[in-house]
């Protein structure tokens, strides 16, 4: 894709031979300037839509490693295994959400609430989950 530049009329020099401001270059713009803005613009829109693919790409290639991340052996990582990347969060970060959980581990927030029903989880608040002092962890 070819570059180019914006256009801008010639300065007009002032009565007094200074650089003209920024309203007068725009009072005598006309259709030239308008087509090289509008130009601009497209290439600008261009490169947004490239990253917005890129983006999704990236995001879709993060999906795929964590998702292989999480088995082990060729195996999804066992309830154990996941249960106990949910007390090692917890014990790092301290109390937290489903959703806290689910974001800061990656493992979906359906497995999250099935883990949590455990002795050794318990409900701190109306939303947070804690280590509980009572469940031993084995």
């Amino acid at each position: 894709m070819a570059k180019k530049s914006v256009r801008t009329a010639a300065k007009p020099a002032a009565a007094d031979g200074k650089a003209a401001s920024l309203a007068d270059l725009l009072l005598a713009a006309g259709p030239a300037e308008i087509e090289a803005i509008d130009a601009k613009l497209a290439e600008v829109q261009e490169r947004i839509e490239q990253l917005e693919g890129e983006r999704r790409k990236l995001q879709q290639a993060r999906k795929v490693i964590n998702f292989r991340l999480i088995r082990t052996g060729g195996k999804r990582a066992s309830p154990t295994e996941r249960r106990d990347t949910i007390y090692q969060f917890l014990a790092e970060h301290g109390p937290a959400s489903m959703t806290e959980i689910a974001r800061a581990t990656e493992i979906p927030i359906g497995s999250v609430t099935k883990l949590l029903d455990h002795e050794w989880f318990a409900k701190e608040t109306a939303r947070d989950w804690a280590i509980a002092t009572a469940g031993s962890r084995q």
